[in-house]
């Protein structure tokens, strides 16, 4: 498709293609680890309620997408869940 633009994604397709693919296999490690994670991290608690912080070291150690992270088992709400983030990367 933007072959004819540029030429060199038609030459270098396979590795294109490969590199794809291990991005994707990657991302889907992270998924299945940090799920794992915050399955384990909501049963240590009898309300299956995380802390903001849990979710943050998910995200911030591990790579797993906040937004992946169910609003129903977080004790803050978003807005505030959203600044406190915002809060630790500065």
């Amino acid at each position: 498709m933007m072959g004819d633009v540029y030429p060199e994604l038609r030459d270098r397709r396979s590795v294109i293609e490969a590199i794809t693919r291990e991005e994707e296999n990657s991302f889907r490690d992270v998924l299945i680890r940090g799920m794992r994670m915050l399955d384990d991290e909501m049963a240590k608690r009898p309300d299956r309620m995380i802390p903001g912080e849990v979710a943050f070291r998910l995200y911030d150690t591990y790579g797993f997408p906040f937004d992946l992270t169910p609003r129903d088992c977080l004790c803050e709400p978003v807005h505030r869940r959203r600044s406190w983030i915002r809060d630790q990367h500065e």
